[in-house]
């Protein structure tokens, strides 16, 4: 069976609505497994083998996390420079990530003009995702498409109903994803 790896990238997931309901969500799917970045690195020291092992495992990766100055937030930033080192994710020996997939998974508290040519960002949400989709590419990793939402910050909606629909939508575009993911090892008869 494939496994699909799900590393959230919340600093404050406990506080978080957007991002702790599409975990919720996702966690539901058979072969999801979860890892938090801040409950099992504490004080910022990640065991490096065990987060390996976790990607090693994983056929599909998937990284969750709020959109912060323009990318991950910065422990989960941290967590992908120690965790994809030198002889493990890229250089001599450095195979270990190869064909792997990687999906991102991004809210966004701005809205969808903001992250336009005329809105305060000046720039489309991809352009800031791109050195993310370098950093995949150099690891042999296969990027998928990503998969982001607009308006999913605090105090975005005051309307619970809004908000718990926007993050239905975005879970059912990742479980989509994960669930063809699935569908093609299981057609193709591979489990590699």
């Amino acid at each position: 069976m494939k496994n699909t790896l799900i590393i959230s990238g919340h600093p404050r997931l406990s506080q978080s609505i957007s991002n702790r309901l599409i975990l919720e969500h996702l966690i539901t799917i058979p072969g999801v497994i979860i890892s938090d970045i801040m409950t099992n690195n504490p004080e910022g020291i990640i065991d490096v083998d065990t987060e390996q092992k976790k990607l090693l495992d994983a056929d599909l990766v998937i990284f969750q996390f709020p959109f912060h100055w323009y990318g991950p937030p910065s422990h989960m930033k941290a967590w992908i420079e120690k965790v994809f080192s030198f002889g493990f994710a890229y250089g001599e020996g450095g195979n270990y990530l190869k064909g792997k997939k990687l999906l991102l998974s991004v809210t966004l508290g701005g809205s969808r003009k903001a992250y336009s040519a005329e809105g305060q960002h000046q720039h489309p949400v991809e352009t800031f995702l791109l050195p993310l989709e370098l950093f995949a590419q150099y690891c042999g990793m296969q990027y998928l498409s990503p998969v982001y939402s607009y308006d999913m910050g605090p105090g975005k909606d005051d309307n619970p109903a809004t908000m718990t629909e926007k993050v239905r939508h975005h879970a059912g575009r990742v479980e989509t994803i994960i669930n063809s993911f699935m569908l093609s090892a299981h057609l193709t008869g591979r489990d590699d």
